[in-house]
């Protein structure tokens, strides 16, 4: 049994791992249908290129949240009224 996300973030990181998961298999899957199958290092080229996307969902989802914070504060302070 797989453990549920606990926070926001949490959940993108296992949408987004999952997705790059199925990403990279399936891409080594067709290269292998088509009779062009990656060598080792190949396959270690996209596994890497694919760990360093994984890697800044962190930071993009930081920044999503720090926008929408800043936006909120936005929307208070013009919803009090000014003297």
């Amino acid at each position: 049994m797989t453990a549920r996300p606990s926070s926001f973030s949490e959940s993108v990181h296992v949408v987004t791992a999952d997705r790059i998961a199925r990403f990279v298999v399936a891409g080594f899957g067709l290269c292998e249908q088509n009779g062009v199958p990656l060598s080792e290092r190949q396959r270690v080229a996209l596994l890497t290129a694919a760990l360093l996307e994984f890697d800044g969902v962190q930071a993009e989802v930081d920044g999503l949240r720090e926008v929408e914070h800043m936006l909120q504060e936005l929307r208070d302070w013009n919803a009090r009224p000014h003297a």
